[in-house]
């Protein structure tokens, strides 16, 4: 994995976004973990980067991930996420290797299952918060030879339990923002220069509600799935240019196309969100080597097709990686 893909990934990392609410100065920006050594391995604690310029160590967070036979692998990184509200963050605990949720200042919640199951380490999974943090996804990999495929399991945070899972041969995309569903997409054959995906909706219980399969020229990622579930916003190519679109699931057409100056070969779109209903938020990343990442969130307002700045900074110098969040 290359340098720059290591440095970044989004809140919940295959991507959903969202903001916290104004004048929630103390959320959580982004994540933060350095690298030491040549090559990079981490080492210290994560620290958070909050809104409002000040910084917690997350102590209790175990940084080097166990793998399946209990061995501690000290070149990785154990996964972390954090709530696209910046409100909470998953991370396997240090001292009994249990995945937890933390509210910044309140409760710690314990996930019920053990996780990852038997026959998977800690670095075979991937977690994705939902945006207010009430809901935990848990992807497991499956490029290994594990003959035992494990789907993905979706959490209710506050009780720990599993509320349901969706297949393993999808990739999770995200969740709605009310929580209750969960995007996946799936890529199938390929049509000339393009790779197609097929988009499926699933209620965080595992019953599938839609099946779509876009046409070539509006294949994209990555995508923001609306609250009811029946439409995707999308980041893609237009003309030569770069448009934000709206695609209805059930009719397979695009509903929306809001044209946008983007240099592509400096700013890259990582996540994208519906955070009102007629509101996205993307979040853009620039990365060049050995330079910090420069973040951009921008709001685009479907119904006026005008196009703001909502956040932009500089990630701290020297991270590993960092996990980034909404504005």
């Amino acid at each position: 994995m290359s340098a720059a893909a290591l440095a970044m990934i989004t809140c919940t990392p295959l991507p959903a976004l969202a903001h916290p609410a104004h004048g929630d100065a103390d959320a959580v920006r982004y994540a933060w973990i350095r690298g030491c050594g040549a090559p990079a391995k981490p080492c210290g604690d994560w620290i958070l980067f909050r809104r409002d310029g000040s910084r917690t160590r997350l102590r209790d967070a175990r940084v080097k991930p166990l793998n399946a036979k209990g061995k501690t692998l000290n070149n990785d990184l154990a996964p972390l996420s954090v709530s696209d509200d910046g409100r909470r963050v998953a991370y396997f605990r240090k001292g009994d290797g249990r995945l937890v949720v933390r509210e910044l200042g309140g409760d710690v919640h314990a996930i019920a299952d053990e996780v990852p199951a038997r026959g998977y380490g800690m670095g075979d999974v991937q977690t994705m918060l939902s945006q207010d943090g009430t809901r935990l996804a848990v992807d497991y990999v499956d490029e290994y030879d594990i003959k035992d495929k494990r789907p993905t399991d979706i959490y209710d945070v506050a009780t720990g339990t599993k509320l349901g899972s969706i297949p393993w041969n999808v990739t999770l995309s995200g969740f709605s923002p009310d929580g209750d569903e969960v995007l996946a997409t799936r890529e199938r054959e390929k049509s000339g220069e393009y790779e197609l995906t097929d988009l499926f909706v699933f209620a965080v219980q595992g019953r599938q509600t839609i099946h779509a399969r876009p046409p070539v020229k509006e294949s994209f990622i990555p995508y923001g799935l609306t609250a009811d579930g029946r439409k995707v916003a999308t980041v893609g190519y237009e003309g030569g240019g770069v448009a934000f679109k709206v695609y209805d699931l059930a009719s397979e057409k695009v509903l929306t196309s809001i044209p946008m100056r983007l240099h592509t070969g400096k700013w890259s779109p990582d996540a994208i969100a519906w955070t009102a209903p007629a509101k996205i938020t993307v979040h853009l990343s620039h990365q060049d080597d050995g330079k910090p990442t420069r973040v951009r969130i921008l709001e685009v307002d479907t119904t006026t097709k005008k196009i703001t700045t909502r956040d932009s900074y500089t990630v701290a110098p020297g991270a590993l990686r960092f996990v980034s969040c909404g504005a």
